[in-house]
This record gives structure tokens, C-alpha cells and sequence, in this order.
């Protein structure tokens, strides 16, 4: 992970901390963030949120929301192993 991306998943999980989650299912949530409220589905690693839409994909900084889920469902430590193991070979 590059310096810039460190930075950018540090200023995302402090955000994270603002956003309040309501839990639909095991792995569903609403997120309620100051712009509005969005579907996070840990199955899918996705969020309806624009940050997620256009900034994030498959291997990139999770959006803030998507962040508060994992935290919700204790897997964070799990995902940011992973982030810092890199891609799979």
C-alpha cells in the first residue's frame, strides 16, 4: 500500500466513526452519513454511496461507510490484513 493510500484509508476510518449504521441482515446495512443514507452489503464489499460508485473498485480504499460495516460485523482487522498482505497471487 503507497503512502497516499495509508492516508487515505486513515482519513476514511476516522470518518467512519460518524457514519451510523442500521443492520438489515448478517451482512447488509443502511449507512447514515451527512449526506444522505446508503445500502452497504459486506457480500458484495459494496456500498450505494457516490464515493464508493465512482472512486472505489476491487482492491482499492473502501468508502467510509463500507468501513463502519466492517467494523459493525468485527471484521476490519481481517480486511485491513488483507489490504496489507496485497492481492491474492
Amino acid at each position: 500500500m503507497t503512502v497516499g493510500s495509508s492516508c487515505m484509508l486513515a482519513d476514511r476510518a476516522r470518518s467512519s466513526a460518524r457514519v451510523r449504521l442500521e443492520r438489515i441482515d448478517q451482512h447488509c446495512f443502511i449507512a447514515y452519513g451527512s449526506s444522505g443514507e446508503y445500502l452497504v452489503d459486506l457480500r458484495e464489499m459494496s456500498c450505494e454511496c457516490p464515493d464508493f460508485r465512482y472512486r472505489c473498485g476491487p482492491g482499492d480504499i473502501p468508502c467510509k461507510h463500507l468501513i463502519a460495516a466492517l467494523r459493525e460485523n468485527n471484521q476490519w482487522d481481517a480486511y485491513l490484513a488483507g489490504l496489507q498482505r496485497g492481492p491474492a497471487s
